[in-house]
């Protein structure tokens, strides 16, 4: 019985880290779809040297954070391959 709790706790937590991906997997398919349509009204909007770089600061820390995430969501990919049987 012991064995199958160690193993459970690993599987348990790669659940629960599976299941907390839904909503921004669901986020990011909506963000995609809106991208282009943002990209439009962006142009259409006069904005001025501190608004542009807000926009372009704020649009840098989202690109840090998803380059961040998805490198640790490589790394653990490649762990779980090495623990297929």
């Amino acid at each position: 019985m012991h064995k199958m709790q160690e193993i459970m706790s690993f599987l348990w937590l790669l659940n629960a880290h599976v299941n907390s991906l839904l909503e921004p997997r669901m986020l990011a398919g909506e963000a995609i779809s809106k991208a282009s349509e943002f990209k439009e009204k962006l142009s259409s909007i006069d904005l001025n040297e501190v608004e542009k770089n807000q926009l372009s600061g704020e649009l840098k820390n989202s690109l840090s954070y998803i380059s961040e995430t998805t490198q640790k969501l490589n790394e653990l990919e490649e762990s779980i391959k090495t623990l297929i049987v």
